[in-house]
């Protein structure tokens, strides 16, 4: 008995309407008031749960609990306008967040706490309800991205292996509640374990700096995970061997594994299997990374040859790049408008209104926008138009020129100016265009997913890189970025490279340095802290001890990337 999807009064109606008009601050006191009233209401503690994990404390922001005027703000706005959202008042509340935010000063339960609540709520009504447990998985495993969701996403494993064991069991194996009439139980099984395996792939893509954040776990971190998630798509590849998705996880666990020339090939077999299918946008973004992977190769052998490279792979991947932009954003798109349309259908029913969906179609709408899926386009974006900076970063920006503030590099941005009339010719312009689509990007993510810290720290670096001028915009976004996660560790090293490149002031550099490396110990890891911490000390007139540090750096981190000991080497030159 599904009583939770049903509508049971008027707070539960008030509710999901909030949710559906993105009203997240009416939706979540009508979610609170729910759970006083009855604190096993499954629906309301979802709606919780969902907020905190998308929107930060009304009182970090202060816009409101909308999203919106945050996007809004970036790249576009009125910087003069919006300076007023980051003054506190001495309470230590945002003097905007007074209005429509809490009054009580509680302090909020983490994602993780309100997800093992709603578990446990969930297990003690519906013991037997896999579709439950599963769609609620489903909605969470995209939206825990980041490392501070670690624990989030134990409790959402958790749920996933609740359902795959229901399902093999006779109680709990309605497949008719989870998928169309013709689908039988093995591929409901494999579904099901593709999902499982997503989170794997999500733990192994974060250790190895997939997205916005820089590399700074081991190696084995990501073959643990990648190999678990390996297992995983296996599985359900053998109960359903036509699952594309095991298949494309399997090539996904590849590449993170390094196995980058089987999975070239696997994926070209994929791609035949395919018959003429549109490929998704996590498909072209996989495609995307091998060809990334060809171009470095190319450009590695034509080096040891004294020939030039064509860059053939390297425009290849940039229009796979787009061509997933484009299917991303068409998708999300469509998911929002489907989400509308079929609560519509099912005459406005809080929770949905059928047995086979459990979630509100603002939470439907959520899991269609795949916010996972933008954030590693907006970072292939930022990727594509960084270039190595030749001073190894120990010299000022030069007119025109931006500091590529992630990477420790330099790229130029041909005199192109934020709010523009378009890119200048060549590869300034090109680089500008990619700079510009990579912001767009990480805004909807921002609109979607205010909470997202590492979509803040995209649009700062794409808003420094097109305005190298005026870098108070990018400080602004890593300021919001810093105070939803503060221990985020590469916010503070794009802060502590703006002090040093624009505004000249190693103090603030070094106070950055100091505070990345209090909250998290192994930005040691990272060479881009080493880097800046050689530049501080260059800039106080401490060179031979600036030379000791990526002396000593170089020699720590034997796991690096070709490009991270360039910057090193060139440091140590330029020193």
């Amino acid at each position: 008995m599904q009583f939770f999807f049903k509508l049971t009064n008027l707070t539960d109606l008030n509710l999901f309407i909030s949710a559906g008009q993105n009203d997240w601050v009416s939706a979540e006191q009508a979610a609170e008031r729910a759970v006083t009233e009855d604190r096993n209401n499954v629906a309301a503690l979802r709606l919780l749960a969902l907020f905190t994990a998308t929107h930060p404390p009304l009182s970090q922001l202060g816009d409101g609990g909308r999203g919106g005027s945050i996007a809004s703000s970036i790249g576009g706005g009125d910087a003069d306008a919006d300076d007023d959202d980051d003054e506190d008042e001495p309470d230590g509340r945002s003097s905007s967040g007074k209005k429509g935010g809490r009054s009580s000063g509680k302090k909020r339960a983490t994602v993780a706490q309100q997800l093992q609540t709603l578990a446990s709520v969930m297990e003690k009504l519906e013991p037997n309800n896999a579709a439950l447990a599963l769609e609620t998985a489903q909605l969470f495993s995209g939206l825990c991205l980041e490392p501070r969701h670690q624990g989030a996403l134990e409790v959402v494993g958790h749920m996933f292996r609740r359902a795959l064991d229901l399902l093999s069991s006779p109680q709990g194996g309605n497949f008719a509640s989870l998928a169309s009439s013709s689908a039988s139980s093995d591929e409901v099984l494999a579904a099901a374990t593709c999902d499982l395996a997503q989170i794997a792939v999500q733990r192994a893509a974060a250790a190895a700096g997939i997205g916005a954040s820089s590399n700074s776990s081991s190696s084995g971190v990501v073959l643990r995970y990648a190999s678990e998630a390996m297992d995983l798509y296996r599985r359900a590849s053998k109960l359903d061997p036509s699952n594309t998705k095991a298949l494309v996880g399997m090539i996904q666990c590849q590449v993170l594994q390094g196995s980058m020339d089987d999975a070239s090939e696997q994926l070209e077999m994929v791609k035949v299997m395919s018959d003429g299918e549109a490929p998704d946008a996590k498909f072209l973004l996989l495609e995307c990374r091998l060809a990334l992977y060809a171009a470095q190769r190319d450009k590695a052998r034509s080096a040891a040859t004294g020939q030039s490279s064509s860059g053939k792979s390297a425009r290849a991947a940039l229009r796979l790049l787009e061509k997933a932009a484009k299917v991303h954003k068409r998708t999300s798109r469509a998911a929002a408008k489907g989400a509308w349309m079929g609560e519509l259908s099912q005459g406005g029913s809080a929770g949905g209104g059928s047995a086979s969906s459990g979630l509100c179609f603002a939470e439907r709408a959520m899991v269609g926008a795949q916010p996972f899926v933008g954030l590693e386009i907006a970072a292939l974006y930022l990727s594509h138009c960084e270039d190595t900076d030749p001073s190894g970063g120990f010299g000022p920006p030069s007119s025109g020129a931006t500091s590529s503030s992630a990477n420790g590099s330099s790229s130029s941005s041909g005199g192109r100016k934020k709010g523009g009339g378009g890119a200048s010719s060549g590869v300034a312009g090109e680089r500008g265009d990619a700079l510009e689509r990579a912001l767009s990007v990480a805004k909807d993510l921002i609109g979607q997913v205010p909470s997202l810290v590492e979509a803040h720290f995209l649009a700062a670096r794409a808003t420094l890189s097109l305005d190298a001028q005026h870098p108070d915009s990018a400080l602004k976004l890593l300021k919001r970025c810093l105070k939803v996660d503060p221990g985020f560790a590469p916010a503070h090293l794009l802060t502590a490279t703006i002090a040093l490149d624009y505004l000249g002031n190693p103090r603030f550099a070094q106070q950055a340095l100091d505070t990345a490396l209090g909250l998290d110990f192994s930005v040691r890891n990272d060479p881009k802290y080493h880097l800046a911490r050689a530049r501080v000390l260059a800039a106080q007139g401490q060179s031979e001890q600036a030379l000791a540090q990526l002396v000593d750096a170089a020699d720590i981190l034997t796991d690096l990337k070709p490009a991270d000991r360039a910057a090193l080497e060139v440091g140590k030159v330029a020193l």
